[in-house]
């Protein structure tokens, strides 16, 4: 099972499923319901995500380096698991973090046997 990790624009890194964030909200909302209300109230942006799965990490940048700072509202983070079976009938696990921004949805897949991982872009309309 893989984990995110994300670096925010106060220089703060916040892990997945982190005593701070459970500390700060004990309500049963999930870490990234919470993680997306501390940035609001904090005025905080997202900088960079990396997703550990299996002792690998993936990174993909929010803005790189600081550089070109990002002001678009963050409005959904979230991952998902999926299982196939390849033409050989073999089982494959891949691992799917995604994050909403303004009207695109990025999505970070992660095969979980081999530790590849490719991004895909898509519009959210509605």
């Amino acid at each position: 099972m893989g984990k995110w990790i994300i670096s925010l624009s106060n220089g703060e890194t916040i892990i997945e499923n982190s005593e701070r964030l459970n500390e700060l909200y004990s309500d049963n909302r999930s870490t990234y319901q919470k993680l997306l209300q501390y940035m609001k109230e904090n005025n905080l942006l997202i900088r960079s995500i990396r997703i550990q799965v299996n002792g690998r990490t993936h990174t993909f940048s929010i803005s790189p380096k600081g550089k070109f700072p990002t002001f678009i509202e963050v409005k959904d983070i979230g991952y998902r698991r999926k299982f196939t079976m390849n033409s050989n009938g073999e089982k494959e696990e891949f691992i799917n973090y995604y994050i909403i921004i303004g009207n695109i949805k990025m999505m970070m897949w992660i095969d979980e046997n081999s530790g590849d991982s490719w991004m895909q872009c898509e519009e959210v309309i509605g």
